[in-house]
């Protein structure tokens, strides 16, 4: 199907295929009731602290499990198991699930010196307060926060 694109310089381009886009994973919406900031938190550390615990209580989907259980359960995995098939595939439905809401999936090197395999980095907050708009008084702390 071809569609029409218009540049900047008002030169017109006819004729290339469209790309189609379609979200590998979708965050369902769940009614739950959303956290609220404690009017007594004010310092940095405390807003980091508020936000680390909304995220890691968000579902990727209806029932599914938390992104703190799904980060234990993966970090678990690649300790204990030798089936690196279900490791890769654990490794892309996280990384999937992350990147629609805003979420890049990070290894840990060794030089990190860290206890855990895997963990998050924010790296667009916008698509996180979409999905999670109880983080609106974290903004200023989200992007780059690792959890």
């Amino acid at each position: 199907m071809p569609f029409h694109l218009r540049l900047v310089a008002g030169t017109d381009v006819i004729g290339m295929q469209q790309v189609i886009r379609r979200p590998v994973t979708t965050v369902t919406s769940v009614r739950r009731r959303q956290p609220t900031v404690p009017k007594s938190v004010t310092s940095v550390v405390e807003l980091e602290a508020f936000a680390r615990k909304t995220i890691y209580d968000i579902r990727l989907g209806g029932e599914a499990p938390t992104i703190k259980e799904l980060l234990v359960e993966y970090n678990q995995a690649e300790i204990t198991s030798q089936n690196f098939e279900k490791i890769i595939g654990m490794a892309t439905r996280l990384h999937m699930g992350f990147s629609a809401i805003g979420l890049l999936l990070h290894a840990a090197h060794l030089e990190m010196e860290l206890d855990t395999k895997v963990f998050g980095i924010v790296v667009y907050p916008k698509t996180l307060l979409e999905v999670r708009p109880a983080l609106k008084s974290c903004e200023s702390v989200l992007e780059g926060l690792t959890f």
